[in-house]
């Protein structure tokens, strides 16, 4: 029990330790020739991971951690397409048109990773903390 609450405590400096280590080892999106297919259900399986961690906190029983589950899925998919916009914008700004053969693989794997989990997570918070205010608000009123 005193690892869950570590890991929660610390959650953040986990998911990016995690996008870090994920942004080196892997294939870059915006490589010439882009990812395997395979890849790009791994690259939205971690996103729902860590979108999923980051709301653990707000989840209390077993309905909302399947609505949780539900939320991360949604707003990971919401949060790749807005992360492989912003991302090609950015490396457009940095690169040129021809970043997919100037471009660091590392760097573009942190740009996107980055943008794509902060935008999930962002809406994902957003939805919960919402959630427990509507909640809360209902139960001081009844």
């Amino acid at each position: 029990m005193n690892v869950i609450r570590h890991i929660l405590r610390n959650r953040i400096l986990i998911i990016l330790l995690l996008i870090i280590v994920w942004s080196v080892i892997s294939e870059s999106p915006f490589q010439k020739g882009g990812v395997r297919a395979n890849m790009h259900y791994i690259i939205y399986f971690i996103n729902v991971v860590l979108s999923f961690v980051y709301i653990l906190p707000f989840l209390k029983n077993k309905i909302s951690y399947k609505i949780g589950v539900i939320i991360s899925f949604i707003f990971s998919f919401i949060g790749l397409l807005i992360g492989l916009l912003s991302t090609e914008y950015i490396l457009e700004i940095i690169y040129g048109s021809d970043y997919d053969i100037n471009s660091n693989k590392i760097i573009a794997n942190l740009i996107f990773y980055f943008s794509s989990n902060l935008f999930s997570m962002i809406f994902s918070s957003f939805i919960f903390k919402k959630a427990i205010t509507n909640k809360d608000n209902q139960v001081e009123n009844n």
